[in-house]
């Protein structure tokens, strides 16, 4: 089975990543994502995951000074 990163399309071939190679019709394929790909999408998530706790954090702190008002 073929893998092809589901961001760039590179195809990964012997254990390495090449761009551009065509592939046959009968050949499977699976998705994952090739190293740099990877790389990139875990600093998004874990910019996302930063930001997400602290809109949390923030909001929790709003409806707690929100619910004490007389």
């Amino acid at each position: 089975m073929i893998r092809i990163c589901c961001v760039c399309h590179r195809v990964e071939r012997q254990g390495k990543w090449h761009a551009g190679l065509f592939l046959a019709e009968h050949q499977r394929l699976t998705h994952g994502y090739c190293p740099d790909c990877f790389a990139e999408a875990m600093v998004e998530i874990e910019e996302f995951c930063g930001i997400a706790a602290q809109g949390t954090l923030g909001a929790g702190s709003r409806s707690t000074a929100g619910g004490q008002r007389g």
